[in-house]
């Protein structure tokens, strides 16, 4: 990396931790564009529009460092989540998690990604079992508990799908909410 461009990419960092609005936006893309599209630039971008709920952008900000760095799981998982966020091009969302297990197989988020990825397809029983699979490594996941409960609610499992979800609001009250805004009730 160029030390001219490291300030950027400090910047930009810190405001995304800071959480600062359109302001990390601006920061990161000052970074995506004087260092030239390199992959810390590209992935700092890429969370500070997840950050920002430009899922879109961030969609296609992933796309960029998985082009440059085909092997960071971190990207195909985090493009995995976004595109079942949004509902779009869901079989894709499946062959990025897929790819993340390939590449690293001890990232256990991914099994949370691809359970939503699974709920928005109707794919209750795949859906539960990705659930399961992290559950077993972080049985107080809310969102896994939660996805699960939907999951469970839908494919006719009343009663275990209730107790999921009354599990997952006790962890993280807001958890309907914030499913709700993926499209998930």
């Amino acid at each position: 990396m160029f030390p001219i461009f490291v300030p950027f990419l400090k910047r930009g960092r810190a405001i995304v931790a800071a959480c600062a609005g359109s302001i990390a936006l601006s920061a990161t893309a000052d970074a995506q564009l004087n260092v030239a599209r390199t992959p810390d630039a590209s992935m700092d971008y890429a969370l500070a529009t997840t950050i920002m709920r430009y899922y879109e952008s961030a969609i296609l900000a992933y796309g960029a460092v998985i082009e440059m760095q085909p092997t960071n799981d971190e990207a195909y998982s985090n493009r995995c989540w976004l595109q079942a966020v949004v509902g779009r091009e869901l079989e894709r969302a499946l062959v990025d998690c897929n790819q993340v297990l390939r590449l690293n197989p001890n990232n256990v988020q991914v099994f949370d990604h691809r359970g939503l990825t699974n709920l928005k397809l109707g794919r209750y029983a795949q859906s539960i079992a990705d659930y399961d699979r992290l559950l077993s490594f972080r049985p107080k996941q809310a969102s896994s508990l939660y996805g699960r409960g939907i999951a469970k609610r839908k494919s006719g499992d009343v009663r275990g799908g209730d107790a999921d979800i009354a599990a997952a609001k006790d962890i993280e009250p807001t958890i309907a909410e914030v499913f709700a805004e993926y499209g998930v009730r």
